[in-house]
C-alpha cells in the first residue's frame, strides 16, 4: 500500500490485474457454484485466524543471541 508504483503506468497496472491468479481462482469457483460471499468470509476469517496465531507463535520465542548471526554464515570480509 505504501508503493507508489512510479516505475509502472496504470494500464500495466490494470492489465495484470486482470491475470490476477487469486481473482481468476475466485471467479472460477464461484462460475463453478464451489464458493459463495459466506463460504469467501469463513475462509478468510479462518487464514486471518491461522496468521494471527503463527505471528503470536512466533513472538513468544525470544531473539537469536547476536553471536549466533554468523553462524553458518560461509565466506569472510576482506579488511
Amino acid at each position: 500500500m505504501s508503493d507508489p508504483e512510479l516505475y509502472r503506468s496504470k494500464e500495466e497496472v490494470t492489465e495484470w490485474r486482470g491475470r490476477d491468479p487469486i481473482s481468476l481462482f475466485d471467479a472460477y469457483l464461484r462460475g463453478q457454484g464451489m464458493l459463495d460471499d459466506a463460504e469467501l468470509k469463513t475462509l478468510e476469517t479462518d487464514v486471518a485466524n491461522d496468521v494471527d496465531w503463527a505471528v503470536a507463535e512466533a513472538e513468544k520465542g525470544g531473539w537469536e543471541p547476536v553471536a549466533d548471526l554468523e553462524r553458518d554464515v560461509y565466506g569472510s570480509i576482506a579488511a
